[in-house]
């Protein structure tokens, strides 16, 4: 179970049973080991532009100078909501003998959501996605994020 604003998960699941009040308005014990935490620098950024007129994509300057570009199919196919998340690990496990053709998607409209995402509605009319610049960060397609903040490091051969 999650709290807001980046909390540490709770271990404890017998919290369930301490909660007091009924539906939406109950109210939650909080234990002394539930503590913020820290927020990555990085993953805030400091200018944000959607192309959706142009098509070019979302350009991202971050708080440590890097320069993030995405463009729109890029950003599709990693939708984080969880119809697309459950589309990838069905896909994952299944053999696919030819690709299917797909037009290039598009940008219908972009806006903020709260101070911490965009929300995209492509082209295809899927909109349920909320890319938090946590997630933005993380997916970057450059080679030093993919390494820095997913793990993936690729070989270079001698």
């Amino acid at each position: 179970m999650y709290n807001v604003c980046h909390l540490q998960r709770l271990d404890d699941l017998s919290m369930r049973s301490q909660a007091t009040g009924t539906g939406c308005h109950r109210t939650w014990p909080q234990p002394e080991r539930l503590m913020p935490l820290p927020m990555d620098a990085r993953k805030t950024p400091t200018e944000l532009k959607v192309y959706v007129t142009s098509g070019e994509g979302v350009e991202i300057t971050w708080s440590d100078g890097h320069r993030s570009r995405y463009d729109f199919p890029y950003l599709r196919d990693h939708c984080p909501c969880a119809t697309c998340n459950d589309e990838r690990q069905r896909k994952a496990t299944e053999t696919v003998v030819l690709p299917m053709y797909k037009e290039r998607v598009k940008a219908r409209t972009a806006k903020a959501v709260g101070n911490y995402a965009i929300q995209i509605e492509f082209s295809d009319a899927h909109k349920t996605g909320i890319y938090s610049f946590d997630c933005l960060r993380e997916i970057c397609p450059c080679q030093d994020c993919a390494r820095e903040f997913r793990g993936d490091v690729k070989q270079t051969t001698a």
